[in-house]
Parts: C-alpha cells; structure tokens; sequence
C-alpha cells in the first residue's frame, strides 16, 4: 500500500521538466504529469532540481487520494515552499434566500 498522489509540473521550461523526469525515478511524462504514483522524495528531488537552475521559479502542483489534499508548490535555489488549498465556506447572510 501507500499514498498515491498526482502530480503537474507541465508549466515549466521543457530543460526543467526533463530534469524532473530524470529525478523522480518515473521516467519521461507524456504531459509534464504523473498521475497516481507514489512519490515520497518529490519535496527533496524538486529542491535539488531548482539548485539546477537557481534562477527559475519551479511550480508543481499536487492532489493526493484524500479528499481536500490539493496543493502547488513553488521552489527557487534549493527553497520550497508548500501552498495548502483552503476550502471555505462564505458567511450565510438572509438576503441571499430568493
């Protein structure tokens, strides 16, 4: 068993793609994506790809099997950070019944 997660790199530059396909251990995408793999290093595989081209901006985006676990994540010189998506749900206000 494990955690199957999918994940969109598409947005990049094709040099930082293919450096990511190398990376991963899941070979070339058709797409830039991979979709329900089991990827535990990817937080430490993209960090070593951005100290590849420390002046890009690496995107990937990720939705995990769990309802909810959507996320992008950004990285530049070896720093990642992780954006969580927030559901929300707007204050109910009377005047919204028709």
């Amino acid at each position: 068993m494990g955690y199957y997660t999918d994940f969109d790199f598409s947005n990049n530059e094709p040099e930082v793609i293919q450096a990511i396909e190398s990376v991963s251990g899941y070979g070339e995408s058709e797409s830039g994506r991979y979709d329900d793999i089991k990827w535990y290093s990817w937080e430490d595989n993209i960090k070593a790809v951005s100290l590849q081209f420390p002046d890009k901006i690496i995107m990937i985006s990720g939705e995990g099997e769990e309802q909810g676990d959507v996320w992008e994540a950004y990285a530049r010189n070896g720093k990642l950070k992780i954006l969580k998506a927030e559901v929300t749900i707007p204050d109910f206000d009377e005047s919204m019944l028709k």
